[in-house]
């Protein structure tokens, strides 16, 4: 969509674009809306900013195959949304086949172990859930 010289936009020049993923970075609040439309599970989590999905620790929500990192999993900075996304990233990779068995564990050994998942707000234990259930560690 164009915008004119006020940055307001500009009727008729709306565009319908075919994409294989959307990518939202928000940072007043988490941008869940996509998780949300998948049906994924979650919980509020204060310190990540309010309602944010359920993930594994290979940031997996709670719909199979669907993996959320950065701001789409709760705020946190960019150190933390560079470290989720790594991990989806090497889950993501492993599950296409495009990394080998054994070079997935190194590649993720080295943030497990800067990011417990003790510590985690999402995946440790004591958050509220929205469905009232817990996801399973």
């Amino acid at each position: 969509m164009a915008v004119d010289e006020d940055w307001r936009p500009v009727r008729g020049s709306e565009e319908t674009l075919e994409v294989a993923a959307v990518c939202f970075a928000w940072n007043a609040v988490p941008s869940i809306q996509l998780s949300q439309m998948c049906g994924a599970e979650h919980r509020y989590v204060a310190e990540r900013g309010g309602w944010v999905p359920v993930v594994s620790a290979e940031m997996e929500t709670t719909v199979p195959g669907v993996l959320s990192a950065g701001d789409g999993a709760g705020l946190g900075g960019a150190a933390m949304a560079a470290l989720e996304g790594r991990i989806a990233g090497i889950a993501a990779a492993a599950r296409l086949g495009a990394l080998r068995p054994e070079r997935r564990g190194r590649s993720s050994g080295c943030i497990n172990r800067r990011w417990p998942r003790s510590e985690n707000p999402v995946t440790a234990s004591g958050a509220s859930s929205r469905r009232g259930r817990d996801w399973p560690s």
